[in-house]
């Protein structure tokens, strides 16, 4: 938003499926930590193999998907200029 202050009205444009993927890894992040809860709490009624199964799929999300949320969220600073640059006729 800060952006479109500064004049660059394509920014949200630009910055929307970068925007979309950081929020759906954030609500998987929260989804993953109330999983997580449940299992550590004993909540989980599935049974013992299935709550480690649980906790050892939230630990390979948070270390090998969740970042890539930074660099989304970085994509999502830059701006549109990089895209707004690119001349109409190269999509032809």
């Amino acid at each position: 938003l800060e952006q479109t202050k500064n004049g660059d009205a394509n920014a949200i444009g630009a910055a929307s499926v970068e925007f979309l993927h950081v929020m759906g890894f954030t609500l998987y992040t929260y989804m993953w930590a109330m999983m997580c809860k449940a299992v550590l709490s004993g909540d989980c009624a599935q049974g013992e193999a299935f709550a480690q199964a649980k906790l050892h799929t939230a630990r390979f999300f948070v270390q090998r998907l969740l970042p890539q949320a930074k660099g989304l969220s970085e994509s999502v600073r830059n701006g549109s200029a990089s895209l707004m640059d690119i001349p109409e006729e190269a999509f032809a």
